[in-house]
């Protein structure tokens, strides 16, 4: 038998409801759920949005959970989207890309957002690139190897991975670096 404690705890009800939507009606903690909760009951079951507080989700919620359910568009708050977030949204829901913030996009974010929409170069703020990063999109990405202007700021580390795909760039630019 379960103990007082766990019916009530919005943890369990929450992971209840995810495998149970039936028991809805026998939840106590509507008030209760946090944002990441709310994120991970709507993700598999929509049918509950009238109930959710939408105004306390954060950038991660939202990603999250436009990721699965890209019908709440509506009610996002997209100031709440980070470069991060951003990044992973528009990798499974690219129709948000005519509301993304590109500036708040790191180079990190930006590498991986040019891998697979390569169109969004666009928007695309170079100055915000590391070598690293540079390193690691021009691996996929060779055609940006001009836009780069950071050569001489690549580890041996970023030569060696750059290398493994790209001997083509390490020929080229190692010896303008060397020179």
């Amino acid at each position: 038998m379960t103990n007082q404690t766990e019916m009530t705890d919005s943890w369990s009800w929450m992971e209840i409801l995810r495998e149970q939507p039936e028991k809805a009606t026998e939840c106590p903690c509507w008030g209760e759920f946090s944002p990441m909760e709310w994120m991970m009951i709507l993700e598999v079951h929509p049918q509950f949005a009238a109930k959710c507080p939408w105004e306390e989700f954060d950038g991660y919620c939202w990603s999250a959970l436009l990721r699965a359910q890209p019908q709440f568009a509506d009610k996002c708050n997209w100031d709440e989207l980070d470069g991060s977030y951003w990044w992973w949204l528009l990798d499974k829901q690219p129709q948000f890309a005519d509301r993304c913030a590109w500036d708040k996009l790191s180079g990190h974010d930006w590498a991986l957002v040019l891998d697979f929409m390569p169109e969004a170069v666009k928007h695309c703020c170079w100055e915000t690139f590391t070598a690293q990063d540079w390193s690691e999109l021009l691996r996929m990405h060779p055609k940006f190897a001009d836009k780069c202007q950071c050569w001489d700021e690549f580890t041996e580390y970023d030569w060696e991975r750059l290398n493994e795909l790209q001997t083509q760039l390490v020929d080229k630019y190692s010896r303008i670096t060397n020179e």
